[in-house]
């Protein structure tokens, strides 16, 4: 969508439209970081949990505990009986699980990106708008034709 070639700077901006822009951009990031951060810990805390258990019951309280990986993948060899297997197969498991939650969830994380982006772009054209207004010039058309142009990625 080239978004970006809308992006003007601050200095032809009205100040109250530069605050905004800058607002969207700083709570945009914090939404990011928090949201990647709850992902983080919840993808640790459901895959680390159950193998921590299970090694707990395993070696602390010597229970005879089977070994069970998060994804139930069909292997050609048997890692019951080797601990430094499983904890391969388990750590593969854990790759692919956060890798496919970091897939999903990016993907609409660039959905609720794209559309802030467009929320920001439709009010510099509300701002260009009321500026020409306000200004109420000759060429006030001109004007107009002009800030459509730049604005046209809207209508795409």
């Amino acid at each position: 969508m080239k978004l970006e070639t809308q992006w003007r700077n601050d200095d032809t901006l009205p100040m109250n439209i530069v605050l905004l822009k800058r607002q969207q951009v700083k709570q945009l990031d914090l939404y990011n970081f928090i949201y990647c951060t709850l992902l983080t810990v919840f993808i640790h805390c459901y895959l680390a949990t159950p193998l921590l258990m299970m090694l707990f019951k395993k070696f602390i309280l010597k229970y005879d505990e089977a070994y069970i990986t998060p994804l139930k993948f069909s292997l050609p060899f048997d890692y019951q009986d080797n601990i430094i297997k499983f904890i391969i197969i388990y750590m593969l498991d854990y790759v692919i699980a956060c890798s496919l939650a970091y897939l999903i969830n990016c993907s609409l994380f660039f959905l609720t990106v794209t559309m802030n982006q467009l929320g920001t772009l439709f009010v510099l054209l509300q701002a260009d708008f009321r500026g020409i207004i306000q200004s109420r010039d000759k060429d006030i058309d001109i004007k107009i034709k002009n800030t459509i142009k730049r604005h046209l990625i809207l209508s795409e």
